[in-house]
């Protein structure tokens, strides 16, 4: 029975190791099945085990494990959930911002306020033309942290 005990400990400690315990921002029933099923045997396994060891009768200590973790992985699972607010920068996408920094093909600086906070962040033309600073932009998408913006003030860009 001990042996059944620490290899469900052995099993949720390599599922754990592989990160799927980490919060998500996208919900997905299969990582968060597998999250509930990595904490119910991690659970079971740090009841059980103790149990065991104290030579109670062999059905006793399973199920006592086997109810202990069931309840205390329903409690536990929701906690690792992240609400669904948008993280990251792609929640600027489609917002308004200031260039800070000259934009073009390379790379200049926008700063983009919200109700909440400015954020500011390296920028490139989408259209390769100069875009001067003080400019309004509009941010069309972000690619590895750098956002592609296109001038909303057409006196202060310039084509190539």
């Amino acid at each position: 029975m001990l042996g059944l005990f620490i290899a469900s400990l052995g099993l949720a400690t390599a599922v754990a190791g592989t990160s799927l315990l980490a919060p998500t921002s996208q919900p997905d029933v299969a990582a968060n099945r597998l999250r509930f099923w990595t904490i119910f045997l991690a659970l079971f396994g740090f009841i059980g085990a103790p149990l065991t060891l104290l030579q109670l009768a062999v059905p006793l200590p399973l199920a006592i494990a086997l109810g202990g973790a069931g309840v205390l992985s329903c409690v536990i699972n929701p906690l690792f959930h992240e609400a669904s607010a948008e993280i990251g920068l792609g929640r600027f996408v489609g917002s308004e911002g200031t260039v800070m920094l000259p934009v073009g093909a390379g790379r200049g600086r926008v700063v983009i306020h919200t109700l909440a906070d400015r954020v500011e962040l390296p920028a490139r033309s989408d259209d390769g033309g100069r875009i001067e600073r003080g400019a309004r932009v509009l941010v069309a998408f972000i690619e590895d942290g750098v956002a592609a913006v296109v001038s909303l003030d057409p006196t202060k860009s310039s084509r190539r």
